[in-house]
């Protein structure tokens, strides 16, 4: 039999399990096959009076889950086997792992903190690396995002989404995307990225999709302004198939159709009209034209 809260959260999968959660317990189901069913979930861990899970979790490439609320947690087979406090008055708006394993977390007053991963010191299990806290000033993350290239997308309350690229010990703003560029809505509430490296926008009024055009460069699909449909999306998703999903807060559930490609350019052939030397009309005729250096 499964027990699970109605206002779970998905965390990630492990072992072929789907591990979720909500405010107070950790659960796992194990995930049918091809043919479908349905997710009986189990509860695994409970957490004390003291401590509470928030929505932003994953699972790190070690397998445990990290977790943040007032605390970020570790839980490592169902223990926090490491925990670290927030700063007060701040919150947690996202945590991702990058290529080489560093941990990235976003916050809405502090910036963005950078961390190496010690499993084999669990009692240090975070160390601070990187902390950067200008670059994000005054912009109020509410979400975030690692790209396939390690490119860190940062949603904002009130001016879009902004990307940065880490240069040696230094973030480098990229580029930025608000409604001035064609993104429905400046409130940025959740972000994804599928197998493509196209990002999904979630707003507070609707769906964007910000597909790769030419290397760094992006145009923004309107998808549910273009439909006639407005609603705050809370949360997206990529599955293992490059299915993208976005849930609304009101529980309505989309699923996006794969990026349509666009027909190929036309390219027009070359016509010369007319050739002048020095001002003056000219035939060259039928060999090539050629001219000394001062015609």
């Amino acid at each position: 039999t499964g027990n699970i809260s109605a206002n779970f959260f998905c965390i990630g999968q492990s072992n072929g399990l789907l591990i979720a959660g909500d405010g107070k317990s950790i659960y796992s189901a194990k995930i049918p096959t091809a043919g479908g069913g349905k997710l009986f979930f189990n509860r695994e861990l409970t957490m004390p009076d003291t401590n509470s899970l928030g929505a932003k979790a994953f699972i790190d490439p070690h397998g445990n889950i990290i977790n943040c609320s007032s605390k970020i947690l570790v839980l490592h087979r169902n223990k926090v086997i490491y925990q670290q406090p927030v700063q007060a008055g701040d919150l947690i708006e996202g945590i991702k792992a990058d290529a080489a394993n560093r941990l990235w977390m976003v916050t809405r007053f502090s910036g963005i903190s950078v961390f190496t991963v010690h499993p084999e010191a669990p009692v240090n299990y975070l160390q601070k690396l990187l902390s950067f806290n200008d670059e994000l000033k005054d912009i109020s993350p509410r979400c975030m995002l690692l790209d396939k290239k390690d490119v860190i997308w940062i949603g904002t309350r009130y001016n879009g989404v902004i990307s940065f690229m880490l240069t040696g010990n230094k973030l480098k703003k990229i580029q930025q995307f608000q409604t001035g560029q064609g993104l429905t809505d400046n409130f940025v509430t959740a972000l994804a990225c599928d197998s493509s490296g196209n990002i999904i926008v979630g707003t507070q009024t609707g769906l964007d999709r910000l597909v790769v055009s030419t290397p760094n460069e992006y145009r923004i699909e309107n998808i549910t302004k273009s439909n006639n449909i407005f609603g705050f999306i809370k949360t997206i998703w990529v599955n293992s198939r490059n299915e993208t999903y976005a849930l609304t807060n009101t529980g309505t559930l989309f699923q996006l159709l794969p990026v349509q490609p666009t027909g190929k350019k036309y390219e027009p052939q070359l016509f010369i009209e007319e050739i002048k030397v020095n001002g003056e009309p000219v035939q060259p005729g039928a060999s090539y034209l050629r001219l000394p250096y001062n015609r």
